[in-house]
């Protein structure tokens, strides 16, 4: 078994080498899992490239420029020009020299700004809840205490408003900078004068039904990349068996809302 191993992997390394020599564009990249480490991956699979053969430049053109086309992103990554996105890896030797000088990094750009490779305790990503590190954490938060409200819920007495909740919301992630985005909450007691609010601020809210409501979003409000809070609030007064029995006060549980990166 070994050995028909080893043969295939000539037989690998020969091909590779045949299609770049003929003008192929090897796009460089790890197949990545739970198993592999992102970014540590591309750098043993570069150390492959160069095992089969292909020069450093081969290399680094195979991890960029072609990877950009391939995405059909080349218009603004891959190579590095005036009006194109301004992410760049600086490192500390020669990688023409040697491919593995790629992993001595000094100094990473990411959209033209400087990014801070010290250690930070209190280190948080852009899509972390407030104190939860790295954690994304659920879309929907306190789904059990939905199930329980729906099991209890009750029309509210005239002129009174129910308790708000929210199941679903679809879509629950959108592109930084869209055109006006409609979104769908799915859940209970919505009615007419329910608002629901995001970033702590009311936006466009449309009832479509006790169990559905749509709100709005316009390019300004998706200009930052993040996870955000969002509730819905219904008019006061809300109705005394919910308040009364702990169900709270008119505000909806929380949902969360991403506003991804324009890549």
């Amino acid at each position: 078994m070994r050995e028909r191993r080893l043969k295939g992997w000539e037989n690998v390394k020969r091909f590779h080498k045949m299609f770049v020599d003929a003008g192929g564009h090897l796009v460089v990249s790890g197949n990545l899992n739970d198993r592999y480490v992102p970014g540590l991956q591309l750098f043993q699979e570069m150390r492959v490239m160069r095992e089969v053969g292909m020069t450093p430049m081969q290399i680094i053109v195979g991890s960029t420029k072609y990877a950009a086309q391939l995405v059909q992103k080349d218009d603004s990554l891959g190579t590095i020009e005036a009006g194109k996105t301004a992410d760049i890896l600086i490192v500390s030797a020669d990688p023409l020299q040697d491919i593995g000088n790629l992993v001595k990094t000094d100094t990473v750009i990411f959209d033209g700004k400087i990014i801070d490779r010290h250690y930070h305790a209190d280190y948080k990503t852009t899509f972390s809840p407030p104190g939860d590190g790295a954690s994304t954490g659920p879309i929907v938060e306190a789904l059990p205490w939905v199930v329980s409200l729906m099991k209890v819920n009750r029309p509210a007495q005239e002129g009174q408003s129910p308790q708000p909740a929210i199941h679903t919301i679809e879509p629950f992630i959108v592109t930084q900078g869209s055109m006006p985005v409609s979104v769908t909450l799915k859940g209970i007691n919505f009615v007419k004068g329910s608002v629901v609010h995001f970033k702590g601020k009311p936006v466009p809210t449309q009832l479509v039904s006790r169990t559905e409501l749509t709100f709005t979003l316009d390019s300004e409000v998706q200009k930052t990349a993040g996870r955000f809070d969002l509730v819905v609030i219904n008019p006061a007064p809300v109705d005394t068996f919910y308040s009364r029995g702990m169900w709270g006060n008119g505000t909806s549980n929380m949902a969360h809302l991403v506003i991804n990166y324009r890549y």
